[in-house]
């Protein structure tokens, strides 16, 4: 189990024991969310510096660091191939990364921006299949769905009366 807090810390435990395994710094502000890749041997957290990066659970060292938002990031999720990460954040947009990419092994440069929606993007969430599918949802009421390899627009998901808080796909 990871966690994230307004410590500024993210933790990762032993759910039998109750134990904490990890304990990680490094977010100059509060870390608001985390997500594991598909084998659990990394995990991205997201802060409300604006910044995300990518842990290697085997040495508990960042190996990433994600730098394109220009407010806090609310919302990350590791799609099902293991390398690329879609971040989503308090500046409106779905920044997509790919780990593979970038002469900077440290410094991660972001594939693209989503300028998904008109508040906040409160969750981003890749389809468990094959992850062909990326979600959006935001404060501006609306859920979208994205073509995860061409991100254009395929659905658009309309009718809550108030910020939509979160979202899960199958």
């Amino acid at each position: 189990v990871a966690t994230a807090s307004y410590d500024k810390t993210w933790r990762l435990w032993d759910c039998e024991t109750g134990v904490n395994l990890l304990e990680q710094e490094g977010h100059s502000r509060q870390v608001y969310c985390v997500g594991f890749q598909c084998d659990g041997s990394l995990l991205v957290s997201g802060g409300l510096d604006a910044i995300g990066r990518v842990w290697d659970l085997r040495t508990g060292k960042c190996i990433r660091t994600l730098r394109g938002h220009i407010q806090g990031i609310l919302s990350a999720d590791f799609s099902p191939n293991g390398h690329q990460i879609a971040t989503g954040g308090e500046d409106h947009t779905c920044l997509v990364w790919d780990l593979r990419m970038g002469p900077n092994k440290m410094r991660q440069e972001h594939l693209y921006t989503i300028a998904a929606h008109q508040s906040l993007v409160s969750k981003v969430r890749y389809a468990p299949d094959h992850g062909a599918v990326l979600l959006t949802a935001s404060y501006d009421r609306k859920v979208k769905l994205w073509d995860s390899k061409t991100f254009s627009l395929l659905s658009c998901l309309e009718g809550h009366e108030n910020k939509v808080m979160g979202a899960d796909i199958v």
